[in-house]
């Protein structure tokens, strides 16, 4: 069961209950056929959501707008409502199927994108040893910040940490990748390990200091806060943390910002 469903809500209870049913209900082979068709609706209306002709910042604005317009739309629920009634004879909480449909739709997003797919000039490609040390130090950026915040008094402390949990850990359909096999290998217990696109914003904001470094140094001033200007605008990285926080709220923006200021400073 998904730990989406493991909050201690009533709501969320709710929600796993309907899951489970759910999940009984798909067991039985004679109820494929309705829940493919299901599955293979949903799937497509999600598509109808993505762009891959725009600039990358375009295109993440197109995806996040038609999405929440979809979700949103009373044939949409009322789509979701027929199936649940037809499949396990209730009406779930909005919770559930809002859930599952933002799920389905992160799975879509890394079918579409891979992280190792980027706008970046081809003389900024990094080497094996490179990006092993990228995954390394996410996983321990992720960490230092849960203790960080755990010692701070700082208001969105309790859902930033949550959040930095979620970004660890690989997820079950990533694909393998060799940074990824590299920190498993010599993983004795004290590594965090990270998902394929927490990996990317790390990936991504490397890319885009190494892009800007390739000016002259000299003239840059304050280079820590250029940096950090330059991070927090890159299209790329933006992206990819539209993936990694989509269902968070404030703290999303307020923890970036952590996150990059954390990376920037243990760069040096």
């Amino acid at each position: 069961m998904d730990k989406g469903f493991d909050l201690p809500s009533v709501a969320a209870q709710n929600a796993r209950k309907s899951a489970e049913k759910l999940l009984e209900w798909c067991s039985d082979s004679v109820n494929q056929p309705l829940f493919e068709s299901f599955a293979a609706d949903l799937v497509s209306r999600l598509r109808t959501c993505f762009n891959l002709h725009q600039s990358a910042q375009r295109e993440r604005e197109h995806l996040w707008h038609h999405f929440f317009k979809l979700r949103a739309s009373p044939e949409f629920k009322e789509k979701w409502s027929s199936f649940l009634l037809e499949s396990i004879g209730e009406s779930a909480s909005p919770l559930f199927f809002q859930y599952v449909t933002e799920c389905t739709l992160e799975t879509i997003i890394k079918c579409h994108y891979r992280y190792d797919k980027s706008e970046k000039s081809t003389e900024l490609q990094l080497s094996y040893q490179e990006k092993n040390a990228i995954r390394y130090t996410a996983g321990y950026v992720t960490r230092a910040l849960v203790k960080k915040l755990k010692r701070s008094a700082n208001p969105l402390k309790e859902e930033m940490v949550c959040c930095l949990v979620e970004m660890n850990g690989p997820e079950e359909n990533d694909p393998v990748d060799e940074s990824e096999d590299w920190t498993r290998l010599i993983n004795r217990g004290g590594l965090t390990q990270v998902g394929n696109m927490t990996y990317g914003v790390f990936l991504s904001m490397e890319l885009a200091i190494r892009q800007f470094l390739s000016t002259d140094p000299s003239q840059l001033g304050n280079i820590k806060a250029k940096l950090k200007e330059v991070v927090e605008s890159d299209d790329d990285v933006q992206f990819y943390w539209a993936v990694v926080s989509a269902g968070w709220e404030e703290e999303s923006t307020a923890l970036l910002e952590q996150i990059i200021q954390e990376y920037v400073t243990i760069r040096g």
